[in-house]
């Protein structure tokens, strides 16, 4: 399949394939984290502003790590399957996802007036 696309095998797996399994891991690790945040809302418990800080700092880690694993790629430009600005646009995204929502869940009187069992 590989070699039909124009990906040359030895690129496929000394750098494509660590790169689709760190996305299958974080992917993972973040259905969890919301599927626990699904939960702690509607029980209205106590952790879930701390969890959901926690979810949209994990989106900023994986994102900045995906960056850096593709941008570490030296691959010949004919041949370059990967581009890393997709990845920083999800950094930038993430960034401000996160200086809107963490300062939200840290100030917000209806946040915490609501989630208090």
């Amino acid at each position: 399949m590989e070699v039909g696309r124009g990906v040359d095998p030895q690129i496929y797996t000394e750098m494509i394939r660590p790169l689709l399994w760190f996305g299958f891991i974080s992917s993972i690790v973040l259905l969890m984290i919301v599927i626990v945040n699904l939960i702690l809302l509607y029980k209205r418990k106590r952790q879930l502003p701390r969890m959901m800080m926690v979810m949209y700092l994990m989106n900023v880690i994986i994102g900045i790590v995906t960056w850096i694993l593709i941008a570490r790629n030296e691959i010949p430009r004919e041949q370059h399957v990967l581009d890393a600005t997709p990845a920083f646009q999800l950094i930038v995204r993430s960034l401000l996802t996160c200086c809107i929502f963490i300062p939200y869940f840290l100030k917000s009187v209806r946040v915490k007036n609501t989630f208090v069992k």
